[in-house]
């Protein structure tokens, strides 16, 4: 049952993705084509505002080589766009994380969503014993143990009464 998708990969390099990169190296200027060299990383950080107050932007950067830089984006950040906006970073080194507001200096109420990539957050629940119900057919069982328990106490007290 093998057909075309067993083998295709959307993201693998066909001959038409060659052509479209050549063609568009050729449009390039010369000082643009000079960008391409450059060693440094790119990043584009797209932030949401979900709570609505305008407020700075405070990242911090945590570097492949186990460094940390703080970036403090002052508010005017939102003066386009109140609800979202993207921050272009440029960096020396490759970022391994990256943290929204890392000391809490802000109003952010919510803060699982501060950390890229995601970290699991810790989350504390109470063990409680249940109690231990019985099924329906233990309960009928019940039911009919006891109803013979008070027939035997019936006939007992009758026994007794003509004695």
């Amino acid at each position: 049952l093998k057909d075309f998708y067993n083998e295709y990969d959307d993201l693998d390099v066909t001959d038409a993705d060659r052509k479209k990169f050549e063609d568009q190296l050729k449009e390039l200027k010369a000082e643009e084509k000079k960008l391409l060299e450059t060693q440094k990383f790119f990043y584009l950080v797209d932030l949401k505002n979900q709570g609505g107050l305008v407020m700075p932007v405070i990242l911090k950067l945590n570097f492949d080589d186990d460094t940390t830089e703080i970036l403090r984006i002052p508010a005017e950040i939102w003066r386009l766009n109140n609800k979202s906006v993207s921050k272009l970073i440029l960096t020396e080194k490759p970022l391994k994380s990256l943290t929204l507001d890392p000391h809490r200096e802000t109003a952010d109420t919510q803060l699982s969503n501060n950390e890229f990539p995601r970290t699991i957050s810790k989350s504390y629940f109470q063990l409680e014993k249940s109690k231990k119900s019985k099924n329906e057919m233990q309960k009928r069982e019940e039911e009919k143990k006891k109803a013979a328990r008070k027939a035997d106490s019936k006939e007992e007290s009758e026994k007794e009464k003509q004695e």
